[in-house]
């Protein structure tokens, strides 16, 4: 399973210099994990930059994947996860 924090998929949509390194993960809509907070957070900065209709499209696009709400259970799991990883990405 691979999750991309906001960041990665503002890269992926802008189609950034390393946009192809997050599409990996992303296009793999089976593999792919979406928080709660990363529709929030996307739907919020497409909302302000372009329109209510692109926000809708690209929240479409990203309920494609499991969507899970982060709780405080999930939080402190996938801190100590990131940790015992020291942080790096892993693209399966």
């Amino acid at each position: 399973m691979n999750l991309v924090d906001s960041s990665g998929w503002l890269e992926y949509l802008a189609e950034g210099k390393n946009a192809k390194l997050f599409a990996q993960a992303i296009e793999r809509t089976d593999e792919l994990i979406v928080s709660t907070i990363n529709l929030y957070e996307i739907y919020k900065k497409i909302l302000s930059e372009k329109d209510e209709h692109s926000a809708i499209q690209v929240f479409g696009l990203m309920q494609q994947a499991k969507v899970v709400e982060v709780n405080s259970t999930i939080a402190i799991q996938a801190a100590k996860f990131s940790f015992e990883q020291k942080y790096q990405w892993l693209i399966v």
